[in-house]
């Protein structure tokens, strides 16, 4: 008996291996949008401290040079926080754009593994038929010797 050999069986590996990079790409980006997040909720975090202390500021004695210094900081964290938005909007669209070359490569992967299990069920078909071919010629040469004897 014949060993099955799928033809396209490195494509479906190199496909295969594709598919596994494309995950550990969307992986590392979630990774990375999470840390992002992360950085975008600590800045929110920052500028509310720093408006309750300008408001805490205003209710006291009143310091101009700390008032003017907070509201610059609270300026450039503002900065911050729309350049954090942008960041993880670029993020989001990475991992999209990665999600569909998934979705391609599962489907390409897919496709092989269905003509793999195809071909596989007409190799089996074929020993199958070869097997029953050469049992039938031991049959025929079974029955022959007997009738030969007789």
């Amino acid at each position: 008996m014949a060993s099955f050999k799928f033809r396209f069986e490195k494509l479906l590996n190199l496909r295969q291996h594709q598919q596994k990079q494309i995950e550990n790409q969307i992986a590392i980006l979630n990774h990375e949008l999470a840390r992002e997040r992360d950085r975008l909720k600590s800045i929110y975090l920052e500028i509310e401290k720093n408006n309750n202390d300008m408001t805490a500021g205003l209710q006291g004695r009143i310091d101009i040079k700390h008032i003017v210094s907070l509201r610059e900081y609270i300026t450039k964290l503002n900065k911050d926080l729309e350049v954090q938005k942008k960041v993880i909007i670029q993020l989001n669209n990475e991992i999209e754009i990665k999600k569909h070359q998934l979705i391609k490569a599962m489907q390409k992967v897919k496709l092989l593994e269905k003509l793999k299990e195809k071909k596989l069920r007409e190799f089996i078909k074929e020993e199958e038929f070869q097997e029953n071919i050469i049992l039938d010629e031991i049959g025929n040469l079974a029955y022959a010797r007997r009738n030969n004897e007789h």
